[in-house]
This record gives C-alpha cells, structure tokens and sequence, in this order.
C-alpha cells in the first residue's frame, strides 16, 4: 500500500446529508468542534449528491467554526479519490440497514467510527472498527482522538476493516450461496 501524501490536517470524512436527521452528521460537527481545541489541524470533509425525489443542495446546511470542503456531486469515478483524502471516515447514522458510506471507507482502507446501525455485518468494536453506543458527540468524539493521536490504530483499523469488508463482495457472495444451494 502506498503511503498517503502529506498534508498540514487531519480529515474527518463524513456523509454530507444533513438535512436527513437520522443520519447523524450534526453530532460529527459538535464532535469535530471539540476536538478542534486540542486538534487545531482538523478538517471536515463531507460528500453528498442528489438523489431521488428529495435533491435538496445540503451545503449551505453546514454551519460549524472547523475548516471544511464539501464536495457535492461527485463523478463516481472520483469517490475513491476522496476517501483516500481521509484520515478517518465518522458516521453517526441512527437508522440504516446498511451504512453504504462505512463500507467504502472500509474498502478505501479508511478507518471507521460509526454506530451500530447500518454496520452490525462489518463494524465490530476495536477490531475492524471503532463503535459508538450512541450517535451523539460525546460518544464519537473519544474514537476520534483516539484515531487521531495514534497512528498505528488508524493503521491497523483500516487493514482489519478492509479484510472484513472484502468478505461482502460479490464474488464472495456468489460462492457463498453456491455452497449454501450444494449444501441442499
């Protein structure tokens, strides 16, 4: 794996959607907001497109004193890209069936700290993940210092979370339902 340029902050990345309220992204900012006494070099990086009925533009949503760039409609193609200029990826989801966003980190190879919701198959607290009890920023922001001020936990979270998440690609998939029908 090769090394991730050098830069002056740390990236928080997190799903921009702010105007879906289960998605937690307030609590991210509270989060990055207190960590930013201690941690001047923070940055918060958030993505969103539009999609489905609802195509509101969530950028001028984001109110917070944390340097941040949002990048809105980003080509597909690009999204790899952007994780990579992750330090950490936050989600702070209070409703999902599967964290899509927490899951490409992980692919991405960007350690994760998130809820349970969307992440139960994959997140599992200390090993492939770093996990909340509750989406509110007194509980993300401890996982976030502590992602922050040790490195080789960012490393080692995001080499577990990558193997995990590898276990849900398609191929995988395919050959588990071979053997789940052979087994019949």
């Amino acid at each position: 794996m090769e090394a991730p340029p050098t830069r002056d902050t740390f990236n928080i990345l997190c799903y921009g959607r702010i105007y879906k309220r289960r998605k937690g992204i307030p609590y991210v900012i509270r989060a990055a907001e207190r960590l930013s006494r201690r941690h001047p070099n923070l940055k918060l990086v958030f993505f969103d497109s539009p999609v489905g009925l609802d195509r509101r533009d969530p950028r001028p949503m984001i109110h917070t004193r944390v340097p941040y760039d949002f990048h809105f409609d980003l080509p597909q193609d690009r999204m790899a890209w952007l994780f990579g200029q992750a330090d950490v990826f936050v989600t702070a989801e209070w409703r999902a069936g599967w964290a899509n966003t927490a899951a490409e980190a992980m692919a991405c190879r960007v350690p994760v700290v998130c809820t349970a919701s969307g992440t139960r198959d994959f997140a599992e607290d200390g090993r492939t993940a770093l996990v909340a009890p509750f989406p509110f920023s007194a509980f993300l922001r401890p996982r976030v210092a502590r992602l922050i001020e040790d490195a080789s936990l960012r490393r080692r979270l995001a080499e577990a979370g990558y193997r995990r998440i590898a276990d849900f690609t398609w191929s995988r998939l395919a050959d588990r339902l071979i053997d789940a029908f052979s087994a019949r």
